[in-house]
């Protein structure tokens, strides 16, 4: 059995485990190290359980952590060269700490596939995941931090069995929110910033016409919306497609801790 367990997932840290038979996967570490080893013990692991770690992009809410798991375990960590030149420059990690290019994969044996994609975002060369596992078949695809649905993410994504989505914001909570400037909220909607729940949605629809029978939201703005908002706009916008949750897909939403839960594919 394979299983995907969203460690922590919000605004301020990311990090998904995907556990797939000896192989276990750790898409961003956006938390401390401590805290990190705090939510694996939710779920009987520890951080020497960890065959690899996967970097999406040098933003804080998903490397945060990175620097210290480098210093303290063996455990080989992939990136692109863009965001591992990010990630050195804003001086995140030491320059003679390596990150393996992702070209350099198959350095390390892994019981899967796991390739990238690239996505919009205002990053040096941010990248989403699909994972193929040697297990059952099962695909997984990790799909957050873009400002649009471009052609990329979905000849790369569509047909994947489940997929970690971001549904970052309620665009009018956004709208309203007198906390962040307008400079922010154009950042935020634009083609290089994140998902709202309204175009989450509307992807989400395209992924269960093509084959997706599991959707996870995550990335969700703690100040910008909620769970239930997320999850309301998704689930009415599918079943207007007539696509029944429950019968045609299972929809979840990961939060900024997860102390119990996890999707069993």
């Amino acid at each position: 059995m394979a299983k995907i367990i969203p460690l922590c997932s919000s605004s301020k840290g990311n990090s998904v485990l995907v556990c797939l038979g000896k192989t276990n996967i750790l898409i961003d570490i956006g938390c401390s190290f401590r805290i990190l080893n705090t939510y694996l013990k939710y779920f009987n692991y520890s951080i020497l359980d960890i065959s690899a770690v996967l970097i999406t992009h040098e933003h804080t809410d998903h490397v945060y952590g990175l620097n210290t798991l480098i210093k303290n375990t063996n455990i080989p960590v992939f990136a692109t060269e863009g965001t591992t030149n990010g990630i050195i420059e804003k001086s995140m990690i030491e320059p003679e700490l390596r990150c393996y290019i992702h070209n350099d994969i198959k350095e390390i044996e892994l019981d899967t596939e796991i390739k990238y994609f690239k996505t919009s975002h205002d990053t040096y060369d941010s990248v989403g995941y699909v994972i193929n596992s040697g297990i059952n078949g099962c695909s997984f695809a990790y799909c957050t931090d873009l400002g649009e649905v471009t052609r990329e993410v979905r000849t790369a994504v569509l047909g994947s069995d489940v997929v970690f989505l971001e549904s970052n914001y309620c665009r009018n909570r956004l709208d309203q929110n007198p906390r962040y400037p307008n400079f922010l909220k154009k950042r935020i909607k634009s083609s290089s910033g994140h998902l709202s729940n309204r175009q989450s949605a509307e992807f989400a629809a395209e992924l269960v016409k093509n084959g997706t029978k599991r959707i996870i939201l995550g990335h969700l703005s703690q100040e910008n919306n909620t769970p239930d908002l997320a999850y309301q706009c998704n689930a009415e916008t599918l079943y207007n497609n007539n696509i029944k949750n429950g019968v045609d897909y299972i929809l979840n939403v990961a939060g900024p801790v997860n102390e119990g839960w996890f999707a069993a594919v």
